[in-house]
């Protein structure tokens, strides 16, 4: 429910011409990895959330989204594995 609401405020367009310029302006890999990692830590401001519709790539917050998750989830993982290596369980 959440997905769909997030989606439906990102503008798609088929005009060739726009898309072109909205990512040769839109947001940086390095800026939508920010934005990503202060969403998924519950950090973000509102202007930032404005900017991330206005300019961000859905595809790429996907994408970067389920890498930050697959990364928590495998260094919390390494982390479970340590503490039964050296506590001995």
């Amino acid at each position: 429910m959440v997905v769909l609401s997030v989606m439906s405020k990102f503008r798609f367009n088929s005009n060739p011409a726009s898309d072109y310029s909205r990512k040769s302006g839109g947001m940086s890999l390095w800026q939508t990895l920010i934005s990503v990692l202060t969403a998924f830590f519950g950090v973000r401001s509102s202007a930032s959330k404005e900017r991330d519709i206005r300019e961000g790539s859905l595809e790429r917050f996907i994408l970067l989204a389920l890498l930050a998750t697959l990364a928590l989830v495998g260094i919390i993982l390494l982390f479970v594995k340590i503490l039964i290596a050296t506590h001995g369980g």
